[in-house]
């Protein structure tokens, strides 16, 4: 039973919707190679709007995809990357991808932090006592509050679009 789903919405930059296309036709046997995918479509929706959705039967099937190489290659093609310390983020370190790292219980000075030549950090402006909680990041705050993650700003999010 599928349980778990992606939709990702893609914008297609002026004149480059024929090469969205292309590509969203080009990852059909890549997304068939994935064993955790049950379904993946590739939707448009206007001129220059494309969506994907994908369909999965758990969560290690989803996270595998999330890592795959669809993943990586829209992440390539991204005006921005936005991602926590994790897999996604050194993927795009990897591949000289645009990402904002937002670090919430982990910190930039663990060593884990974005190296692409258009890399941006965003974690709270707070002093909090309990931060870093962790070297991996937690699901959930030991003290309950996630200040961490709640006191970054969404301007300091929007801002790494325009510089």
């Amino acid at each position: 039973m599928e349980t778990f789903a992606i939709f990702a919405r893609v914008e297609a930059k002026a004149g480059k919707e024929k090469e969205v296309l292309e590509f969203l036709k080009s990852a059909l046997p890549l997304a068939k190679g994935e064993p955790g995918t049950i379904r993946w479509y590739a939707l448009q929706f206007g001129p220059s709007t494309f969506g994907i959705f994908d369909t999965f039967e758990t969560e290690q099937g989803r996270e595998a995809h999330l890592n795959g190489p669809i993943a990586a290659a829209l992440m390539k093609n991204a005006v921005m990357n936005y991602t926590n310390d994790s897999a996604p983020l050194h993927f795009a370190s990897a591949m000289d991808a645009p990402v904002t790292a937002i670090f919430c219980s982990t910190v930039p000075s663990f060593g884990f932090y974005p190296l692409s030549s258009r890399s941006f950090v965003a974690e709270t402006k707070e002093k909090l006592e309990c931060r870093p909680c962790s070297l991996h990041g937690l699901r959930a705050c030991p003290l309950g509050h996630f200040k961490c993650a709640r006191t970054i700003e969404t301007a300091q999010l929007l801002l790494t679009l325009s510089l």
